[in-house]
């Protein structure tokens, strides 16, 4: 198992055992939404030094996004440990990206108009397992790294009945990789909506 899965399940693990003791709270979250990422930095191929641009290059800097948001912690907490999983993707044409994020941490939600509203803010570490791969002919070429950094979000859970809601989601993320060589971020900014279910 690699460390991103495994920091997860830890989490997961100590969430559990943590909350037991007493009345215990959470909330899951499907995202849906959009990753966007340095337009300069995730063009492809990338230029050697000294020499000149490429005739034609592909952009992976805007990939559809889907993800998990758990929220979880005893009722007592003032806020909720976050887990969190992103898997984001672009191909264009020679090119395709894919990037795995785990994101762990806390999350505070605050409740407006009887918690039919609540806003949120959260924030913590970021892990990021970034693959490129290059499609020529019968040749494909392959490239990955795993990097750790930091995540912030904002947004606002709605609620529609009992136990669901609806929300919007922004985060933003940092995590540098080395792919082909060079040094890039796969963080980026996520944008997105949430299908929340209170556990």
């Amino acid at each position: 198992m690699s460390r991103p899965w495994t920091t997860a399940a830890i989490l997961l693990v100590v969430a559990t055992f943590v909350a037991a003791p007493s009345r215990a709270e959470g909330e899951i979250a499907l995202f849906l939404g959009q990753r966007q990422l340095d337009d300069q930095e995730w063009q492809f191929p990338r230029p050697e030094p000294d020499a000149p641009p490429p005739l034609q290059t592909f952009a992976l800097d805007s990939q559809p996004q889907i993800g998990m948001l758990l929220s979880v912690g005893p009722e007592a907490w003032k806020v909720r440990m976050a887990i969190d999983l992103f898997v984001s993707q672009d191909d264009d044409g020679q090119f395709e990206a894919r990037l795995y994020e785990l994101d762990g941490g806390v999350r505070k939600f605050w409740g407006v108009w009887k918690d039919r509203i609540r806003p949120y803010a959260g924030g913590g570490a970021a892990f990021i397992k970034a693959e490129v791969r290059r499609n020529l002919s019968l040749i494909s070429t392959d490239t990955d790294d795993l990097g750790a950094g930091l995540w912030l979000e904002g947004g606002a859970m709605f609620k529609v009945r009992k136990k669901f809601s609806l929300g919007l989601d922004l985060r933003y993320s940092t995590a540098d990789v080395t792919l082909f060589g060079d040094k890039l971020d796969a963080g980026g900014a996520h944008g997105g909506l949430l299908f929340g279910w209170k556990l």
